[in-house]
């Protein structure tokens, strides 16, 4: 299992603004600390960036979430959302 770096935000995002719980978040991102332990996390670099952004504009989607297909093709990994 492998995530990118701007996981912590998102999930910080939803437990605090949606769940208003934020324990929840601290406990979420001690979980992704433990993924990233592993070796996990994929670091939003200039180069991933840059391909993201390629990305976005050839499929229409943002450059957020193509960063998170650019992670998954430099893992070779599948990418589940």
């Amino acid at each position: 299992m492998a995530t990118l770096d701007l996981v912590f935000y998102e999930i910080s995002n939803v437990a605090v603004h949606s769940w208003r719980d934020p324990l929840t978040a601290q406990r979420l991102c001690e979980r992704v600390n433990a993924v990233a332990d592993d070796g996990g996390l994929v670091r939003a670099k200039t180069s991933l960036l840059d391909s993201a952004v390629n990305i976005a504009d050839e499929h229409g989607i943002s450059v957020y979430d193509a960063a998170y297909v650019v992670a998954a093709r430099v893992l070779g990994s599948q990418l589940v959302s």
